[in-house]
């Protein structure tokens, strides 16, 4: 399958869980300037040395939640006004950010849904909830590069 065809067919799967959670679609994604430096969560960017570019610092309106981990150096970077979908691509294997995500989730108190995280050809999703909140985090491989698309949704309970 193309990476198109699987981003769809990840896409109508997500939504279909959010609909049988009782969710409902959240509005658009508004692009975040692309960052070569790590964004932390709510933490203010940090700044190197002379010849360093800054990171991008979300603004109050894209503030992500500090239990919401990322991966190093996001790319294309995309959070909705509320912060309930991120979107960026980062360098990594769905491995690698699986392992990433499975731990930091994990050490950020979300508990796990299933007794196994799904996977589907190139991608996976890691479906995890605290009492108020559930959150996806599907990993998908982009074809032809090193770099994986990672996607967040958060939804309340």
């Amino acid at each position: 399958m193309h990476s198109r065809t699987l981003t769809r067919l990840a896409f109508t799967l997500l939504a279909g869980l959010l609909v049988a959670c009782g969710s409902s679609a959240g509005p658009q994604p508004t692009e975040v300037a692309p960052t070569t430096a790590p964004v932390v969560a709510n933490t203010p960017a940090a700044s190197g040395g002379p010849d360093s570019t800054p990171a991008v610092a979300p603004t109050d309106a894209n503030t992500l939640q500090d239990d919401v981990p990322m991966l190093d150096n996001p790319v294309d970077l995309k959070i909705t006004s509320e912060g309930t979908f991120i979107s960026y691509k980062a360098e990594a294997t769905v491995e690698a950010a699986t392992t990433f995500y499975q731990e930091q989730l994990e050490a950020a108190g979300w508990e796990r849904v299933n007794k196994t995280d799904s996977g589907f050809g190139d991608s996976i999703t890691l479906l995890r909830k605290k009492p108020d909140q559930n959150i996806s985090v599907t990993i998908q491989s982009i074809a032809g590069s090193s770099q994986v698309r990672v996607q967040i949704t958060l939804s309340p309970k």
